[in-house]
């Protein structure tokens, strides 16, 4: 099942959406910016309360972001922002 989710890209900081597939097994994959086309890797960890979304530059893991899937709040480094 795919779900839509709303992040801010790592490397301009605009919004974009983003089609998240919701599996039982662990993902990393590589997707550009709508925005500025640099590519932002994804890390999906399947969990018991819907899994974690980790987005962060491909160059370095200085930007990363974690979202859990099973709300729409956004954490960087597991710090409400």
């Amino acid at each position: 099942m795919l779900r839509s989710r709303s992040i801010d890209c790592p490397y301009c900081g605009e919004p974009i959406e983003v089609e998240i597939e919701s599996t039982d097994e662990a993902q990393r994959y590589i997707e550009d910016c709508q925005v500025c086309c640099r590519p932002i890797e994804f890390e999906l960890r399947p969990g018991a309360r819907g899994g974690r979304l980790r987005v962060f530059r491909d160059d370095e893991c200085a930007g990363a972001f974690t979202i859990p899937l099973h709300s729409a709040a956004l954490k960087v480094f597991g710090k409400p922002v």
